[in-house]
């Protein structure tokens, strides 16, 4: 009881923060669209430099590394690694092709029920849902004889994923919707083996032209009433279970300090968690150019989508 209304009140500061976090954000966005910089000029503009904020050249160069994220043949070089290292890479080595040594070979090919017991304990914790309803029932949640750090973390990495749904919808290169529900549903059994190839089609198949670019200024002054509701309903799931899982990830780690270690160990020698760990890293990449491109017609400083998770986050929230 006692942890439970500790995590009560982790999670009310938590959310108290995150609605003041976004208030702010709000408050600049309107105030920068009210109140026109000086500073904000044409030439300024025009030269990517922006005294308040970076030198020309940290402009230059951030803008460098988001083109280079988002071209095909990056795009295509992740999407071909990603399938034919962390899905397939047992079924590669054992057929004689090239794998790094630092790969793991489990689960092996083909998959034993022993190799898939970690990822299918956790899929049956997926987003803590049925720990919530064993608590109601029972008292407790299910879920006390798993380790604890190795379930927070794939849920974390499933909510991440499960959070680009809105951002996809509202992207103006966005293929059509089945093409977009069948990536983020296979993300979500996934994660990047679909969202990566989807967003390399995006880049080939999609428009690059100035109509384009035009029309993307206006993607979110035409959000109804049913998009605000998804963001609004995708950021509230997205918190509770981030929240939830960085609150057991901290008991974990003062209680039993000794899962680290296991854990590590686990994303060393399991490649399905190695891949969540990839996954983390690309989301962030993602999720900042994704991000970009929605605002960058908008004249808006951008100034929380780098930051991982936390950037989608605070769109979704608006």
């Amino acid at each position: 009881m006692k942890k439970c209304s500790l995590f009560f009140l982790t999670l009310t500061s938590i959310s108290t923060i995150g609605q003041a976090f976004t208030s702010t954000c709000s408050y600049a966005t309107l105030h920068s669209r009210q109140t026109p910089n000086p500073i904000e000029s044409s030439n300024f503009r025009k030269s990517g430099y922006h005294p308040l904020f970076a030198s020309s050249d940290e402009n230059k160069i951030e803008v460098e590394f988001d083109t280079v994220i988002k071209s095909p043949i990056v795009l295509g070089t992740i999407s071909f690694l990603y399938w034919y290292l962390l899905v397939f890479g047992a079924a590669a080595a054992s057929n004689g092709l090239p794998v790094p040594d630092f790969i793991p070979m489990v689960p092996a090919w083909p998959p034993t029920d022993a190799d898939l017991v970690p990822v299918v304990e956790d899929s049956i914790h997926f987003f803590y849902i049925s720990d919530l309803q064993n608590y109601i029932q029972d008292g407790i949640t299910g879920s006390e004889d798993l380790p604890q750090l190795r379930l927070a973390f794939f849920n974390i990495a499933e909510a991440w994923v499960f959070s680009f749904l809105p951002l996809l919808l509202v992207d103006k290169k966005k293929l059509p919707l089945p093409v977009i529900l069948f990536a983020w549903f296979g993300g979500l059994l996934l994660t990047n083996a679909f969202l990566a190839p989807y967003l390399l089609a995006r880049q080939i198949f999609s428009k690059d032209d100035g109509e384009t670019a035009s029309q993307a200024s206006v993607v979110e002054e035409q959000e109804g009433l049913g998009m605000i509701a998804l963001k609004k309903s995708f950021a509230i799931i997205t918190t509770l279970v981030v929240t939830y899982a960085s609150y057991e990830t901290v008991m974990t780690s003062i209680d039993a300090p000794n899962e680290r270690v296991d854990f590590i160990e686990l994303v060393k020698n399991d490649r399905t968690y190695l891949a969540f760990a990839v996954d983390l890293s690309l989301f962030t990449c993602f999720q900042s150019f994704l991000l970009k491109d929605i605002k960058s017609q908008r004249n808006i400083q951008q100034t929380s989508g780098d930051l991982p998770l936390l950037g989608i986050l605070s769109w979704l929230y608006k």
